[in-house]
């Protein structure tokens, strides 16, 4: 199970918070596997070869290994290291280090007797004794004793890792275009890769450009900022102790997977879902996208996205689908214009997507093939079909977003420049995010036309997005501030009698009380410096309607003025 070399420290390596990495060479192991024994029966065949088959990890051999030193202490040049080795050998995803077990000869001092008695990786040699931010030895338990309350807090939940730092690229770009303060921002890990907080070096940097205020560990992963028992007190501590408005939730780096439907960490998405929509959060569901990869399960939207949506999260999230339109005409491989059937009434492109051939154009491209493909496989996700909410984001200007990024972008293997995709999608839920922090409050404008006011009546709900299109095959309701409405009648009512419309007088608050988002969002996706006007994601309840005016041309004709 484990592979144990003994070395010493030759050189020290970039050192971040927690970890100091150290060049060390072997100097002693085991030369054969313990079943070598006498009596002992040969390995079964296909098994994996034994460690002392393993050149790099033979005497004299140098490699680079990891110490946490507020698990083993800080290691010197010189000083005899125990490493284990295991996922070295056999290749596994942990960055192509060792792991420092201890320096046998520096042994850390005592920590100081302090308040804590959390303990996480339970029952394995290095278990750390934690201060958990939710025991009764904390001075924030009285805060979360009897908490149970998110306040609508946006949650993006992101299977992999790598989604962390652009989900907040995403979330920042578009709380600037909105004019917002800069959003804060907690990152809640979870237990299904590293344990170790210490290991990701993107946590650490986005700390310290301030893109983070924290990082909270639940479960069994620790050395967080604070530590927490569950995701739900974890949860809870972003919003109440780090006062964050954003929490991001994904596992540390080290994502597993078997090739099986269910025997992956990332399952934990679908159950983050739950965990956030229970305690009254508003959970936004990044999708795990790829143009590059080249396993077909993953390719286009990866099986982990609709296995962890679709079967595992039994609350209602908003699926944000990315859609392409302008991409390319600032260079970020994706394709100018969709000439698919969902239109816009303020005349952008709409969700359905026309474009590039079978190899997705530039390399990694988020393009209009992939796009189709995406949104097909999202849709099974949505309402009508399934639980969730289809919400489309353009693309266009966060490939900008992305590359302000402090830390380095990459997943699999990938940067931004070998496959832009995965990153672009992980944006568009942080833009999103950004999106459901400044709700439009007070009155929107809706023109309807009269035969489909009608049949919202006797169904109790309108369901169409403008005219000639059903929300459910744009996601959204177009609507209108008082100001905007004439204009919107202008370009596309003009040609109906005055009894062929009403204008719907609607009551965002009420919206918002149904947890129905109204958030304003560029007129031409294409331009993310276009007019904003209000979308509506979900279905208008007949009883947030104030009036239902017969429109007479313009507004003010309308209202009698």
């Amino acid at each position: 199970m484990i592979i144990w070399r003994d070395a010493v420290v030759e050189s020290l390596g970039p050192a971040w918070p927690g970890v100091q990495e150290v060049r060390a060479r072997i100097t002693a192991g085991s030369s054969e596997p313990s079943s070598s024994a006498a009596g002992a029966s040969a390995p079964a065949a296909g098994a994996s070869a034994p460690a002392a088959e393993t050149p790099a990890l033979a005497a004299g051999a140098e490699v680079r290994a990891l110490a946490y030193t507020a698990l083993v202490g800080t290691p010197a040049v010189g000083d005899r290291v125990t490493l284990t080795c295991s996922a070295l050998a056999r290749g596994l995803g942990t960055g192509g280090y060792a792991l420092v077990a201890a320096l046998p000869d520096a042994l850390p001092a005592d920590p100081p007797a302090g308040p804590g008695h959390l303990v996480k990786a339970r029952y394995t040699p290095l278990q750390p004794l934690v201060l958990g931010v939710d025991e009764q030895e904390s001075p924030d338990h009285e805060t979360l004793r009897e908490a149970d309350d998110l306040a609508g807090m946006p949650v993006v939940v992101a299977d992999l890792h790598s989604a962390l730092p652009a989900i907040v690229a995403g979330l920042r770009s578009e709380a600037a275009a909105l004019g917002l303060p800069v959003p804060r921002v907690a990152y809640v890990m979870t237990d299904g890769g590293a344990l170790p907080a210490w290991f990701s070096r993107a946590a650490a940097g986005l700390r310290e450009a301030g893109w983070i205020a924290g990082t909270v560990t639940v479960g069994q992963a620790f050395g967080g900022d604070l530590e927490a028992v569950t995701l739900h007190t974890g949860l809870l501590a972003a919003r109440l102790v780090l006062g964050a408005d954003v929490a991001v939730v994904t596992q540390g780096p080290g994502n597993l997977g078997t090739g099986t439907r269910w025997g992956f960490s990332g399952v934990a998405a679908g159950e983050a879902v739950n965990a956030a929509a229970v305690l009254g959060g508003r959970p936004v569901a990044s999708l795990r996208v790829s143009a590059a990869d080249a396993r077909g399960r993953h390719r286009g939207l990866s099986h982990h996205s609709t296995t962890a949506y679709g079967r595992v999260a039994l609350a209602v999230a908003d699926i944000v689908v990315p859609t392409a339109a302008g991409l390319a005409d600032e260079g970020a491989g994706g394709y100018g214009e969709a000439d698919g059937e969902r239109g816009g009434e303020h005349g952008g492109a709409g969700v359905g997507a026309g474009g590039a051939g079978g190899d997705h154009g530039v390399r990694g491209a988020y393009d209009g093939e992939l796009e189709r493909e995406v949104t097909l496989a999202a849709g099974d996700l949505c309402t009508p079909i399934g639980r969730h909410r289809f919400v489309p984001v353009a693309l266009t200007g966060l490939r900008a977003a992305l590359e302000d990024s402090p830390v380095r972008l990459s997943t699999m293997g990938r940067g931004l420049g070998e496959d832009a995709s995965p990153f672009l999608a992980a944006a568009a839920a942080g833009r999103w995010a950004a999106r459901i922090l400044a709700p439009v409050r007070g009155t929107v404008w809706h023109l309807a036309l009269a035969d489909d006011w009608a049949l919202a009546q006797r169904l109790g709900a309108y369901a169409m997005s403008t005219r000639g299109a059903r929300l459910a095959d744009v996601g959204f309701v177009h609507a209108s501030s008082a100001d905007q409405v004439d204009g919107v009648a202008n370009a596309f009512y003009a040609d109906l009698a005055s009894e062929g419309a009403v204008a719907l007088e609607i009551d965002a608050d009420v919206l918002a009380g149904e947890g129905i988002a109204c958030v304003l969002e560029p007129g031409d996706p294409r331009d993310q410096t276009s007019q904003r006007f209000p979308h509506v994601y979900g279905e208008v309840p007949v009883e947030a309607v104030r009036r239902a005016l017969p429109w007479r041309g313009t507004l003010t004709a309308t209202l009698g003025g």
